[in-house]
């Protein structure tokens, strides 16, 4: 079975040349994402939602794994970051920072796959995001 890893299939994406702006055609894809707020460092929805991200993840891959026969590298976190207030990332204001944190997944994973792995995680945790 060949593994899969995202990252090394799109290097133009995850490793920019140094020094320069790159202008890269980014395709579609899906990811697993959780929405919050506050400083990542002390926040403990950020730590629960990279903890859920995770378990979500892999369990799509080992789902994925024994079900459809494909195998993944399960890729690196990823965020975007925003505030209400721009100069408040100017100021490091960070409880005032505003947070999607994701990790893509592969497109053989199917809607049922990811509902299976988000209630398998579900299951396990108390602090859901």
């Amino acid at each position: 079975m060949r593994k899969i890893d995202l990252k090394r299939a799109h290097r133009a994406l995850f490793d920019p040349p140094p020094g320069r702006f790159a202008e890269v055609a980014v395709p579609i894809f899906g990811f697993v994402k959780v929405d919050g707020a506050g400083d990542p460092n002390t926040a403990a929805a950020y730590r629960a939602g990279v903890e859920w991200l995770y378990g979500v993840s892999y369990a799509m891959k080992f789902a994925a794994k024994s079900g459809l026969g494909r195998d993944d590298v399960v890729p690196p976190l990823e965020a975007l970051w925003w505030s209400e207030d721009p100069a408040a990332f100017v100021r490091r204001e960070k409880d005032r920072w505003r947070w999607t944190v994701m990790i893509m997944a592969p497109d053989f994973v199917t809607p049922a796959i990811f509902a299976d792995a988000v209630a398998k995680s579900a299951a396990t945790r108390s602090d859901r995001p």
